[in-house]
């Protein structure tokens, strides 16, 4: 698991599963994400922890407000 400190921007900070992000794997612009085509649930990303803010995108998983649980 990542510190929450120091958020991987390829995991998800809630879950902690891949996130599936364009720009983390090196994409030069945002609008090639999943991301840029899905509506975000507003719980999920109220429940982001404010250290992750803009350093890490949510999963699909948990963008939809359809979380799985944390890998163990």
């Amino acid at each position: 698991m990542s510190d929450p400190c120091q958020p991987d921007p390829a995991r998800c900070p809630l879950c902690q599963r891949g996130n599936g992000c364009a720009m983390a794997a090196g994409a030069a612009d945002a609008t090639t994400c999943w991301c840029a085509a899905v509506p975000l649930d507003a719980a999920a990303l109220a429940n982001v922890p404010a250290a992750c803010g803009a350093k890490a995108c949510l999963c699909a998983e948990c963008a939809r407000g359809k979380p799985e649980a944390p890998p163990t």
